[in-house]
């Protein structure tokens, strides 16, 4: 299988895209699955939207990831902390080229996708590209 990781387009290294989608997947335990949404009223999320939430608590919790040169805004002086959109949108690239599927969110939000197929895919595609220690 091809390298997931080749689709990428910043400097992300597979343990953070690792994190991020094992952190996706936890949310979307906790939270409940949604689909064709964000999140829903009572709270479910979608892929995407998982996906951006855990890297936005990545991005909080390691803040050694933000401004670094080639993962985020460099517009602004000094650089803003937007690098999570990034490291979201390569998060969704990796997993979608994992699934070998245009898009990760697109298929999510297919007719027949059930949420443990989302919660594994997600865990299965960080193991592949980080395998545990």
């Amino acid at each position: 299988m091809q390298d997931p990781l080749a689709v990428m387009d910043s400097k992300w290294d597979a343990a953070t895209v690792g994190e991020v989608l094992r952190g996706a997947a936890e949310l979307v335990e906790e939270k409940g699955w949604a689909q064709k949404t964000n999140q829903t009223p009572d709270g479910r999320v979608c892929l995407g939207y998982a996906i951006e939430l855990s890297a936005k608590a990545l991005f909080v919790a390691k803040p050694e990831l933000r401004h670094v040169p080639g993962n985020g805004c460099t517009r602004c002086d000094p650089p803003c902390s937007w690098g999570y959109a990034y490291l979201s949108n390569d998060a969704c690239r990796v997993f979608g080229k994992f699934l070998r599927v245009g898009s990760a969110v697109m298929w999510n939000d297919r007719a027949e996708r059930t949420a443990d197929e989302v919660i594994t895919g997600m865990r299965a595609c960080a193991d592949q590209i980080d395998p545990p220690k």
